[in-house]
């Protein structure tokens, strides 16, 4: 087994998808934090590749960008689908959820606009994107596709943010929410949620 170190702050944020998916498949991970000041330090900043978090460490080798690295785990524990077409949903599906992320930090320094964020741009996001993937009943078998993916793992890290903002944020997606609340149920989902430390987003 390869050895994983994961670098990122002490909150959830683009790295808890990563959390998520060596959750579900109990893969062993060092999960090194790190407070925002000590990312200020020169020597750690320059250490991380492109000088950024999450950073994945495999076998002392750093590897950066949150996507790219949560899509090689997938791939890796056997967590996409089989069809093209089934992946290209999931990948459509992942991108609306990072460019809705993208939003929230755009929005930061502006009260007004973190507001509007919280109230109107989650749930007629959350809305539209539902409307998107919702093609040929995507939601049938309990996951997003024929079975469980980086989608739905990624919908349940999304998830936690957004109720956190807006306890409303699926009142317009009620097939993502049924999924969101189906994908926690899991045992190995459930046991890291239980466990893991508590953070504000």
């Amino acid at each position: 087994m390869p050895a994983y170190k994961l670098h990122y702050f002490d909150a959830r944020g683009r790295a808890e998808v990563i959390r998520l998916i060596f959750a579900y498949k109990g893969v062993e991970y060092e999960d090194k934090r790190y407070k925002w000041e000590d990312f200020a330090s020169k020597e750690i900043k320059e250490s991380m590749p492109l000088e950024q978090m999450p950073a994945l460490e495999l076998d002392g080798v750093r590897y950066g960008q949150s996507g790219a690295i949560a899509r090689y785990l997938a791939r890796e524990y056997g967590l996409t689908p089989e069809c093209t077409m089934e992946q290209f949903f999931v990948d459509m599906f992942c991108g609306c959820l990072d460019d809705l992320g993208d939003k929230w930090v755009k929005a930061q320094g502006d009260e007004k606009k973190l507001q509007e964020y919280k109230d109107e741009t989650i749930p007629s996001m959350l809305a539209k994107i539902e409307k998107i993937v919702d093609q040929e009943d995507t939601f049938k078998t309990g996951f997003f596709g024929t079975k469980i993916s980086l989608a739905d793992l990624t919908l349940v890290a999304y998830g936690y943010f957004a109720l956190g903002q807006n306890k409303d944020a699926f009142k317009n997606a009620p097939k993502l929410f049924k999924l969101y609340e189906s994908i926690n149920k899991i045992p190995e989902i459930a046991a890291w949620v239980k466990k893991r430390p508590k953070t504000d987003y």
